[in-house]
């Protein structure tokens, strides 16, 4: 029970906390039992749990609330990595999350947060009736002709 608390506190520190999680019930299986079958179970069923809960658990959870585009989400991991390395990475998907609501608040930015959207190609048509006009042109943004009062 205590490793089991101990390893999902540590669940909170991404990456390294995982591994520590791991390793310190392994470290006291190896120093109290007499057999290396039980540090190895140990970290046989680690793994297994660790794999359950990150490609089965957390995205049938995380995934629908989300919503972006896994496209999206390789895009920003990578260019999370380059610019700020590892903290980069932790930081993509929130950093995407709040970019796409605050995209959809302004009419010019509106389309951009349905194109991070998952789905984008059963809704094609649906996508192109809606922005398909004028005001929802990015450029238009820059290249105004101003008024001679300006």
């Amino acid at each position: 029970f205590f490793w089991g608390f101990l390893a999902g506190f540590l669940e909170i520190v991404p990456y390294v906390g995982t591994t520590i999680g791991g390793i310190l019930p392994v470290f006291y299986m190896l120093m109290v039992s007499d057999t290396l079958w039980q540090p190895l179970a140990v970290i046989g069923l680690y793994i297994l749990v660790q794999q359950i809960e990150g490609n089965i658990i957390s995205p049938n959870i995380m995934g629908p609330s989300i919503k972006i585009n896994p496209m999206f989400i390789i895009l920003g991991l990578f260019v999370g990595g380059i610019v700020w390395g590892i903290s980069g990475m932790i930081l993509a998907l929130p950093i995407l999350a709040v970019s796409k609501e605050i995209f959809r608040s302004f009419d010019a930015t509106e389309p951009l947060s349905y194109l991070m959207e998952n789905g984008l190609a059963r809704k094609k048509d649906v996508f192109l009736e809606r922005f398909d006009h004028e005001k929802h042109r990015i450029l238009r943004l820059f290249f105004e002709k101003r008024e001679e009062g300006e």
